[in-house]
């Protein structure tokens, strides 16, 4: 693997196969491989990139992602009181917005629930979360 120098400190880059592999490693307790969209939507996007595992505020991700936001305000009611998350997020563009979670709603309305203001997500190196 390659590493880049972020904020002074040396980061890991992981490549698109890694972090497809990542996320199938993860599973889905509502869509099989052929249904979620990692695999069907954006796995080329995925595959054609490289990524940076950054701690990102919770804040800065609702601000950015309005599908997000709206999910997080139905569904935080229903989320589970006892899990902790130790999985990241992804983050990637879609047809209609850039920079936008394309996977991990449910671990970061959990995180948010926890009260947590952070959360590990996997990050394109162009993205303006690298800033």
């Amino acid at each position: 693997m390659k590493h880049i120098k972020l904020y002074e400190e040396y980061t890991k880059l992981y490549n698109g196969q890694y972090v497809l592999g990542y996320f199938e490693s993860l599973g889905s307790e509502n869509q099989s491989i052929d249904e979620n969209p990692i695999f069907t939507d954006y796995k080329e996007q995925i595959l054609n990139n490289e990524y940076l595992l950054i701690d990102v505020e919770m804040s800065q991700l609702l601000e950015n992602d309005v599908d997000l936001k709206h999910y997080v305000e139905n569904e935080i009611d229903d989320i589970n009181k006892t899990r902790l998350v130790d999985t990241y997020g992804l983050i990637g563009n879609t047809d209609y917005s850039k920079d936008v979670v394309i996977d991990g709603f449910h671990r970061i309305t959990q995180n948010i629930y926890n009260r947590n203001t952070k959360m590990k997500m996997l990050v394109p190196i162009w993205s303006k979360f690298n800033v």
